[in-house]
């Protein structure tokens, strides 16, 4: 015979004749408001706590594998990474030394051009200046002489 809401007022209410309203009560409390079939026992979590254990246990395997493939991805793709980088780097290395060995060059160059232009400014002037100074030499000279 199954237990309804109907049922177990009835038998509260006979408790209540029988026993009286305080013992009906106290022993209502102590009655679970389910049926019977439907408490769990401790074996039942016992159980539950087990199948649960494993779902865990399955499920932390299953993500330790998948980080455990992230890892390997990612270290695979961090050397690409580092690999391209310094290709790269190594590209703008060369490009620099060959702009710094052709600025190195057209310094040079100027430089040279620079240096010769001096030197002939500088042979005019040395040569200026000689005549100038014979020039002196010749007037003092002539004054001495006097």
């Amino acid at each position: 015979m199954s237990m309804t809401e109907a049922r177990r007022h009835e038998m509260y209410d006979g408790l209540i004749k029988s026993l009286g309203k305080e013992t009906a009560d106290i022993l209502m409390e102590n009655l679970p408001p389910v049926y019977w079939g439907d408490v769990a026992t401790k074996a039942d979590l016992e159980h539950l706590n087990n199948a649960l254990s494993l779902k865990i246990d399955h499920v932390r395997s299953e993500v330790s594998g998948e980080i455990a493939l992230l890892r390997s991805g990612m270290s695979g793709e961090n050397a690409l990474l580092r690999s391209d980088v310094e290709g790269e780097f190594g590209k703008f290395r060369s490009e620099m030394a060959g702009e710094f060995g052709k600025f190195r060059s057209e310094m040079a160059g100027e430089f040279g051009k620079f240096r010769s232009e001096m030197a002939g400014e500088f042979g005019k002037f040395r040569s200026e200046m000689a005549g100038e100074f014979g020039k002196f030499r010749s007037e003092m000279a002539g004054e001495i002489a006097l």
